[in-house]
């Protein structure tokens, strides 16, 4: 729903935002009947890919909601990055997400 909402905001139709998005969610859908969750992250959190998860938050910094709401999964989905492939993009962005708390 956050995601449709901000592709409606961006000028989106409803049909053409979730048009968008269910390519996405089949994607998830496949992933999870792969593999376990642990295995099946994907996305700049799940990489530590820094400098998206660091536009991604100032994109959402006029929408203190949607900033929460992506801390909050982001913090999840970084935790669940097994330990041994955690690098120093992914202490970064766990971070990135912590700093985000004291607002909550």
């Amino acid at each position: 729903a956050a995601a449709a909402r901000l592709l409606r905001d961006a000028g989106l139709d409803e049909t053409t935002a979730r048009s968008v998005l269910e390519p996405l969610v089949e994607r998830v859908e496949d992933n999870l009947r792969a593999a376990f969750p642990q295995e099946a992250l994907t996305g700049p959190v799940a990489r530590g890919d820094v400098g998206t998860v660091r536009r991604q938050i100032a994109a959402l910094a006029d929408r203190p909601d949607l900033l929460r709401l992506y801390r909050a999964m982001g913090a999840v989905i970084a935790e669940t990055v097994p330990a041994g492939l955690r690098g120093a993009g992914h202490r970064e962005v766990m971070q990135m997400m912590r700093e985000g708390e004291e607002g909550c």
